[in-house]
């Protein structure tokens, strides 16, 4: 692998994991338009941890005061009771998606699968942008929002189903306020990413590295630094009410898609 497509596939997963447009799509479907081969498992589980960090530093004031510091966190902020509904969620996404794990990597061989998702990821955000009129605010999240968010988050694992757009469509549609629904499903992608990184690691190749260090370095930079800016984007544009053009990305993409490798 070259620096620079490490640098665009970082680019790719960085932009793409938090813009509602699916980074799994992206990262099947530009290698495969591009003529490049697909990226091996460890420098995909790189990117991913680099979209994490991105994560990490963006929220870090609302996660301190879910352990308890930083004082008492307003209703538009997280809270203690925020991260329990977080573990729900998480836990709800765990036992749904875990038993189809095996099914689901198929979809991944299948870029023509990953393009008709894509259209399912646009209806499904149209859907939210035109239904979603909910105004309660994240410190008035509870366990049926969590339990909704976490289930849509588990049919997210589909290869070009958007994890973001699935997660903020569902909490829209469930009532949460445009920013308690955007900033919930990015709380609660966190222990996902974690998590999906370390159910990698054991299908990693015996003697772990299948390409050098440097493509690893600039692509997991390039997601970190992408990502945080990906996220503010997202941020402002659900509170503006502008899904609509996220699923217009996603329904030309995955048409363009499909219509190029018929």
């Amino acid at each position: 692998m070259s620096l620079l497509q490490a640098l665009v596939l970082g680019l790719v997963q960085g932009l793409t994991e938090f813009v509602p447009v699916s980074s799994s799509g992206h990262l099947v479907l530009v290698p495969a338009v591009l003529g490049w081969a697909q990226p091996p498992l460890v420098f995909v589980v790189l990117l991913h941890l680099g979209t994490l960090v991105s994560l990490l530093v963006y929220f870090r004031a609302e996660l301190l005061p879910m352990v308890g510091i930083g004082g008492v966190p307003g209703p538009e902020r997280a809270s203690p009771r925020t991260l329990l509904w977080m573990v729900v969620a998480t836990g709800v996404t765990g036992v749904l998606a875990f038993p189809a794990k095996d099914r689901v990597e198929l979809m991944f061989e299948s870029p023509s699968i990953v393009a008709g998702m894509l259209v399912v990821t646009a209806a499904v955000l149209l859907a939210a942008e035109r239904l979603g009129r909910g105004e309660r605010p994240l410190g008035k999240v509870g366990a049926k929002d969590a339990v909704i968010v976490g289930a849509a988050q588990a049919l997210a694992v589909m290869p070009g189903l958007s994890r973001s757009g699935m997660t903020i469509a569902s909490g829209l549609l469930a009532g949460l306020s445009r920013q308690a629904a955007a900033r919930f499903a990015f709380l609660i992608s966190m222990p996902a990413i974690a998590g999906a990184a370390a159910l990698s690691l054991p299908h990693l190749p015996d003697g772990g590295w299948t390409i050098s260090l440097a493509p690893c370095i600039v692509g997991f930079i390039s997601a970190a630094v992408s990502g945080y800016v990906a996220v503010g984007l997202v941020m402002g544009f659900v509170q503006q009410r502008r899904l609509k053009w996220f699923a217009g990305y996603c329904l030309l993409v995955g048409v363009m898609a499909l219509w190029l490798l018929r």
